[in-house]
This record gives structure tokens, C-alpha cells and sequence, in this order.
């Protein structure tokens, strides 16, 4: 979750100067940030999740049903445009 903070501090004058509005930040950060972190068994979130379930994440990693949704879905809606908010003014996005 840290991460995010930093990588999101990192961006986001790049996505201001570009016109793109911060909650497509916001997503893309949840997309491929904290929607899969417990897919990645060295990553605190799944070590956490191993602990207190007791199994590893190679048994449970298959009914992490949103999170393998949203690697699929997140790069359909930014290929398609959908949700992405382009082409509005930075009045509009306030």
C-alpha cells in the first residue's frame, strides 16, 4: 500500500501534464497495485494472507476471482477507452 503513495507521488504531474485526470491515477495504481498483491507470494499482503489462512498462495491463488478478473479487465477498459476520461477540460475534472 505504501508503494502506491510513492508511485502515485511519483506520476502524477506526469498525468496532470498530459490532461489525464488523477482518478484514472487513482485506478491504474489500484489495478495494478493492490488488486494483485496477494498474487505475489513475496509481497506482504500474501504472506499475510498465507499466515493467516495457513496455505500458500500457490493453493489459493485460483479463487482470487476479482483480482484475475481485473488484470483482464484493466487492460480491456484502458485499450477501449472506457472509464478513461479523455478529451475532457481540466475544469470539468474538478
Amino acid at each position: 500500500m505504501a508503494a502506491s503513495y510513492v508511485v502515485g507521488e511519483a506520476f502524477h504531474s506526469a498525468y496532470d501534464n498530459k490532461g489525464i485526470p488523477r482518478k484514472v491515477l487513482s485506478r491504474s495504481l489500484e489495478d495494478s497495485g493492490t488488486m494483485i498483491e496477494c498474487l505475489v507470494p513475496w509481497h506482504t499482503t500474501a504472506i499475510f494472507l498465507g499466515a493467516t489462512l495457513g496455505v500458500p498462495v500457490s493453493q489459493y491463488w485460483q479463487w482470487q476471482f476479482l483480482s484475475l478478473i481485473n488484470i483482464v479487465i484493466a487492460v480491456i477498459l484502458a485499450l477501449t477507452g472506457i472509464g478513461c476520461f479523455y478529451g475532457k477540460t481540466k475544469k470539468e475534472n474538478n
